[in-house]
């Protein structure tokens, strides 16, 4: 027998005493059977358990991203989701970002401390950021530029680039009950998160020229049971293609991309795209595209 033809057959199958040929064929076969089904059984499990341990700490049961977008180009982006907490024991933090880069060159973010300081009157003017949650389960908002391999561990190239600011709500576990669900909302007002001018495009304000549509996203990394998307935008903002919704999902076999019908609410100051998402999958990305007309 040449080395190409060695196999080394499971313990179970090396272990059968064969008496006669038929027997022994019979008895392969069962070993077989046995040996395939517990390494299926195995592989099944496994990414059961991988799966449960991802989201079984806690989940969402509706989650709102309402972004409005004004005539100047400024900004103001509202989060406010329902969170049930599985194990509170294991729920210490909850991380959050935003990135800018696709904004005005010159923009770039103050500290967080410095934000939380802003009065919500200068919402439409300077950069600011407020949160509020259900019995005051959020103990602390602490800016920590986390990694997304190793959350304990500090991102040093997104902590340079100052169009990017991370942080940390930090979760108050005494105040939290199993099961339950608690309202959490945050709103951050960011000037020049487009780069328009009277409601049209300046390219010329952006990093990269060449680009001339907008996006904004948002990865699903729990489960949610309802997601909605907002996109809003100040009457006088002039738009030449309309906002769609993508669902980006990473399978086996490459990329799968799901388009999400909206719908339009006009009213005599905004006009808004709203996309519903019944149980995004997990690990999908939802991105919202549009773009302006160009001064």
């Amino acid at each position: 027998m040449t080395n190409a033809a060695r196999v080394k057959y499971p313990a179970a199958l090396q272990r059968c005493k064969l008496d006669t040929p038929l027997l022994a064929a019979g008895s392969l076969i069962i070993a077989l059977i046995l040996f395939v089904y517990s390494v299926t059984k195995r592989i099944f499990y496994n990414k059961k358990d991988n799966k449960e341990d991802l989201t079984s700490d806690y989940y969402f049961t509706y989650y709102e991203k309402h972004m409005t977008i004004y005539k100047n180009g400024n900004g103001i982006i509202k989060h406010r989701f329902k969170i049930v907490v599985n194990d509170p024991g294991k729920l210490e933090f909850l991380r959050r970002r935003i990135n800018i880069s696709d904004g005005v060159k010159t923009s770039k973010f103050p500290s967080l401390d410095k934000m939380k300081k802003t009065p919500k009157d200068r919402r439409f003017s300077d950069f600011g950021f407020w949160y509020k949650s259900d019995n005051n389960i959020v103990s602390e908002v602490k800016e920590f530029y986390w990694d997304s391999l190793n959350p304990d561990r500090e991102n040093k190239d997104a902590k340079k680039n100052p169009q990017e600011l991370r942080w940390l709500f930090l979760i108050d576990k005494n105040k939290v009950e199993k099961g339950k669900p608690y309202e959490i909302s945050y709103v951050t007002s960011v000037p020049g998160l487009e780069a328009l001018e009277n409601g049209c495009l300046r390219n010329d304000l952006r990093k990269d020229e060449s680009e001339d549509r907008s996006f904004s996203s948002m990865r699903i990394s729990h489960n949610i049971k309802h997601y909605k998307y907002i996109v809003s935008f100040e009457d006088g903002v002039c738009i030449d293609v309309p906002p769609k919704c993508e669902c980006i999902i990473n399978t086996q076999d490459g990329v799968k991309t799901l388009d999400i019908v909206g719908k339009i609410d006009y009213d005599l100051l905004y006009t808004k795209y709203i996309f519903e998402l019944v149980h995004p999958a997990f690990g999908s990305n939802i991105r919202v595209s549009w773009k302006y007309n160009i001064l």
